[in-house]
């Protein structure tokens, strides 16, 4: 009985439907629980960061299951501005190299794309 009086209580995510793989989670997908220390968790994702955030889910996460903050990853923002004459062209990528003829890109799929700056792919 004290045992159970003295366990420290937290406050933690659950979700509130099945989410998918590589789904953006946001404060409508979960509800809060209270629950003991004891749980498998180490490091529970706080709601105020879940809010400010872009987070994605590493595995499908189901019905009902605590979120555990090594069950998300945090997007990053890759955006890329090249500039052909007087166009201005800003993608969601990563660069890979430039040169004097062309930019290759690798964009959100992994795939590289080779640009020339004269226009053409």
């Amino acid at each position: 009985m004290f045992s159970s009086l003295f366990a420290q209580v937290q406050v933690v995510p659950v979700a509130k439907h099945n989410i998918p793989y590589k789904s953006m989670i946001k404060r409508s997908d979960i509800y809060l629980v209270e629950v003991d220390k004891k749980y498998k968790c180490k490091e529970y994702i706080n709601v105020d960061d879940l809010i400010q955030g872009l987070y994605r889910t590493k595995h499908y996460i189901l019905k009902n299951k605590k979120i555990c903050k090594n069950d998300l990853y945090i997007i990053e923002n890759n955006k890329v501005k090249f500039k052909f004459g007087l166009i201005e062209v800003e993608t969601d990528a990563q660069l890979v190299e430039e040169n004097e003829k062309y930019i290759k890109i690798r964009d959100k799929h992994g795939q590289i794309e080779k640009i020339y700056k004269s226009g053409n792919r």
